[in-house]
């Protein structure tokens, strides 16, 4: 372990050595690993950043990768395939106004509005929206119940966020 804190773990494990082999201390036994195994960590800066950031030097001794969240097409047959439950699945149209939404939601002018302190809206919150439509909640209150609520702190983070929902059709 090079780096351990109550917000970060940074481990760079024998593994990524030549050998291939993992020390599993509960086992009490050495692990040889195949060729296709692989190491990953994971590390989002943008995560609770009340808390301090990795060092440099840790950050500079792994790749990379960036992720954002889909665009709204392909957000929109994500949540389309994943509202299917019990048989009932929302309309696709459905899906692309909840995708649009989250993105419109995401891009808010962050200097002026109201809910720049917010993460966005994660697709896994959109799902939830299309299967209670899909079981047959009205879009306002599916959003109320799985977007707005989860997303909102103050009533006019309330009233900004349904503002939101209705110019978005739903």
């Amino acid at each position: 372990i090079a780096e351990l804190r109550g917000d970060v773990q940074t481990v760079f494990h024998s593994a990524l050595d030549k050998e291939r082999t993992v020390w599993i201390p509960d086992l009490a036994q050495i692990i040889h690993l195949p060729d296709h195994a692989m190491f990953v960590a994971a590390y989002n800066p943008g995560y609770q950043t009340k808390r301090r950031a990795l060092k440099i030097s840790t950050k500079q001794r792994l790749p990379a990768m960036r992720f954002d969240y889909p665009s709204v097409d392909v957000e929109a047959e994500i949540v389309y395939n994943a509202s299917r439950t019990d048989g009932r699945q929302v309309e696709m149209d459905i899906a692309k106004k909840l995708a649009a939404l989250a993105s419109r939601i995401r891009s808010e002018d962050k200097e002026k509005s109201i809910l720049a302190t917010r993460e966005g809206v994660s697709t896994r919150l959109l799902v939830i929206a299309a299967e209670m439509i899909a079981a047959g909640v009205s879009t306002t209150d599916a959003c109320r119940a799985a977007i707005v609520g989860p997303l909102a702190n103050t009533n006019k983070e309330v009233e900004a966020l349904e503002t939101v929902v209705q110019m978005c059709g739903l």
